[in-house]
């Protein structure tokens, strides 16, 4: 079993883009078919959107069965996304009698099923040290850009470091041996994105040595949570200082949850944002603040869409593009470092 189980290093990023495709197609389906009155597609029969759903997983199943490369794998990701956010909609259908799409309590259900597998997949990424031989197969797979003539200098740091880490197999040598003796792609025969690639990467690196520019993202992101946190408790307050009518057990539950969760990510923010400007330190604060925007991502607007269903998706999707920005700095922080490895930690 062991033979066939072999890590992929990728795999957080994998799964947490899984998860995030996921959640936004579910949220962006029911917004969908909200404001086109709940349409019926084809004539007198009616075909559930679950099994667009489900081609869309079965696409993403043949693509890695058919084609190679790490942007292959990372299309499918994005594919068995959203496939599995429309199939999982229809969840109210199949957990009521009357096949009730509209099942309240649908929402917090999902709620649950997309938190138990956020903390699968976060367990399962930070479980990253790898053998031997699965850092020598990611290093192999690495290898591919060099198959493709694609490879830069970035990633030909990052298979040397995984060559490394797989220690004194004679295999790693000899690949060793072999990508020294690669010159990565000149930027000028690099494609047009690449070469935009590298200009992000130069005028992210710029900014990132600004304190000014840190501070702005960090009071930014900070306001933003503190904002939210403030009309998630005006919420809860009681008829007479600013609420019409009192909360439902229910609601009201669900109303401190989703505050609670909003605390959690404003303290993640605010510790965050004092490491921000620290050179060493700045890659494990942009991913403490992608943290606290997950936490918002799978908590609060979850919370949200039980108590306000589709008056939410504007701050949905105000929280997926934080996340995006996010993501992308990230990718950046990570680029920079393997260009430049004495810079940080």
């Amino acid at each position: 079993m062991s033979r066939m189980l072999q890590r992929n290093i990728h795999a957080g990023e994998l799964l947490e883009t899984f998860m995030v495709t996921a959640i936004a197609s579910l949220l962006l389906m029911r917004f969908y078919l909200f404001v086109t009155g709940y349409p019926q597609i084809g004539g007198r029969l009616h075909i559930a959107h679950m099994l667009y759903g489900g081609l869309l997983m079965a696409a993403a199943i043949v693509l890695t069965l058919i084609y190679l490369t790490e942007r292959t794998r990372r299309l499918s990701a994005i594919l068995g996304g959203i496939g599995f956010g429309i199939f999982i909609d229809e969840l109210g259908k199949f957990i009521t009698r009357d096949n009730n799409y509209f099942f309240r309590p649908t929402a917090a259900i999902l709620y649950a099923l997309f938190l138990a597998l956020f903390f699968l997949f976060r367990r399962i990424a930070r479980n990253q040290e790898l053998s031997s031989t699965e850092y020598l197969l990611n290093a192999l797979h690495q290898m591919e850009e060099v198959v493709l003539n694609d490879l830069d200098e970035a990633e030909k740091k990052r298979t040397e470091f995984l060559l490394f880490k797989a220690g004194n197999n004679p295999t790693a040598k000899a690949l060793l041996s072999i990508i020294d003796d690669i010159k990565p792609l000149p930027i000028r025969r690099q494609l047009s994105w690449r070469r935009f690639k590298a200009g992000l990467l130069r005028f992210y690196t710029k900014l990132a040595a600004k304190p000014a520019v840190n501070r702005s993202i960090s009071f930014f992101l900070i306001a933003q949570a503190t904002l939210f946190a403030i009309l998630s408790a005006w919420s809860l307050v009681p008829p007479g200082l600013g609420w019409e009518k009192p909360l439902s057990a229910d609601l009201a539950y669900a109303s401190y949850a989703q505050l609670t969760a909003l605390l959690i990510s404003l303290l993640l923010m605010i510790r965050a944002a004092r490491n921000l400007s620290n050179p060493v330190m700045r890659l494990s604060a942009l991913e403490m603040f992608k943290s606290a925007v997950l936490v918002n991502l799978f908590v609060v607007q979850f919370v949200g869409f039980y108590l306000h269903e589709f008056r939410d998706i504007p701050v949905f999707v105000f929280q997926l593009l934080l996340y995006i920005g996010l993501d992308i700095t990230i990718s950046q922080e990570r680029l920079k470092l393997a260009a430049h490895p004495n810079t940080g930690a």
